[in-house]
């Protein structure tokens, strides 16, 4: 089981075989080091393109979705509202949980269009907070 681990402050990355080697990593590290770092092990969810479990919070986790688009810029699909409201029910959550919008901004860096959209969905044991990022490249969003 490969694992990857991420500082969430310089962006470095490190792959490690196993949780003992990813440990083994951690011991060498302040207790400050340690909470500035995501232990991510690659998962296989359906309907998911890429899903990253973080090891120590096992609620934790990054996820990747590509839908394809014969459109060229989020402008083409909608305004930033009413996209993250149709990923929200279509892709992000599944119908039985109750989802709230928080926020959905529209931003431009690199000569490209992001959204970037914050939600909650509510499932009966746990509350998913969703902090997201989306844009078209390639022909894929």
């Amino acid at each position: 089981m490969a694992l990857t681990i991420i500082s969430r402050s310089t962006k470095e990355s490190w792959n490690v075989l196993s949780v003992e080697e990813a440990f083994l990593f951690l011991l060498g590290l302040s207790s400050r080091q340690r909470l500035q770092l995501l232990i991510l092990k690659e998962v296989v969810i359906e309907g998911q393109d890429k899903v990253f479990k973080d090891v120590i919070e096992p609620l934790e986790s990054v996820s990747v979705n590509m839908i394809p688009t014969v459109k060229q810029d989020l402008r083409d699909i909608g305004p930033p509202q009413q996209v993250a409201e149709t990923l929200i029910k279509k892709v992000s959550a599944p119908p039985s949980q109750k989802t709230k919008l928080i926020e959905a901004k529209e931003h431009d860096a690199d000569e490209k269009v992001y959204y970037t959209i914050e939600s909650v969905a509510q499932a009966p044991n746990f509350t998913c907070h969703a902090p997201s990022a989306i844009t078209i490249s390639s022909g894929i969003m």
